[in-house]
């Protein structure tokens, strides 16, 4: 009978230990790499093989290496709402390369692609990206659309339209250099930011409010999504810029 017993003792651990494991496995970041996004069959992306990662479901992702995309295909496309994605200090870079600052950026051209976008009808907010580096898009680096969405701690550049954009959301900690424009904000917050050596303007406002950002072009617009909207409706404290304009 004491054997019985230490048997089911030992059987029992047995399974304890394989299960935790799978438990914290499930419970985790899922982890997105280069080998895995050409082999395809990541967890909670329902795509082919190779790029875009097209991520379907909801949760926490997070790079393991640097990704490296090919031209005329976005880096990463989320197709659903509530999405976490933390670059992990990696790059997720395209196909273009600048050279030069501000006014004589040169950039080398390819079909419009981004770095990571929100896609999709059913893409209603709350994503979140931070910190890494997004680089060499044909179109936009980081897009959001939706509400409650965050950029963090990311470095954007060498994107030939726009660094950040961003709806209805908060970009804090960033960097947005040697891009079309820096930053383009609808209806959000921008937190200790810095956009330089952008060929346009380096951060574009409508309805926003703006604290602590440091940027040489500074452009507020009138125009707008709703027609009561104006540049007064912008916030500004604690700027440091030597350009301010008003968008007409």
């Amino acid at each position: 009978m004491r054997n019985l017993f230490v048997l089911r003792g030992v059987v029992l651990l047995a399974c304890i230990s394989l299960i935790l494991p799978a438990i914290a496995t499930a419970s985790g970041p899922v982890v997105i790499t280069q080998a895995a996004a050409l082999q395809g069959g990541i967890s909670g992306v329902c795509d082919t093989p190779g790029f875009p990662i097209t991520i379907c479901k909801p949760g926490s992702y997070v790079l393991g290496s640097n990704l490296t995309v090919p031209a005329n295909t976005d880096g990463i496309d989320i197709a659903v709402s509530d999405v976490t994605i933390d670059l992990n200090g990696f790059t997720l870079k395209g196909p273009v390369t600048c050279t030069g600052v501000g006014i004589t950026l040169s950039c080398s051209k390819t079909a419009a692609a981004n770095g990571i976008a929100a896609t999709g009808q059913f893409v209603t907010g709350n994503m979140t990206v931070r910190n890494g580096t997004v680089r060499g898009f044909g179109q936009l680096g980081v897009t959001l659309t939706g509400t409650g969405n965050i950029v963090d701690g990311v470095n954007a550049s060498e994107n030939l339209a726009s660094g950040i954009y961003v709806w209805y959301g908060t970009v804090s900690n960033t960097t947005s250099s040697r891009n079309g424009a820096g930053f383009v904000c609808f209806a959000g917050q921008l937190k200790h930011n810095t956009a330089y050596g952008n060929s346009g303007d380096g951060i574009l406002l409508n309805c926003c409010s703006a604290t602590d950002n440091a940027t040489t072009t500074l452009t507020m617009a009138s125009r707008d999504f709703t027609p009561s909207s104006a540049a007064t409706s912008q916030t500004v404290t604690g700027w440091e810029t030597s350009s301010t304009r008003l968008a007409s």
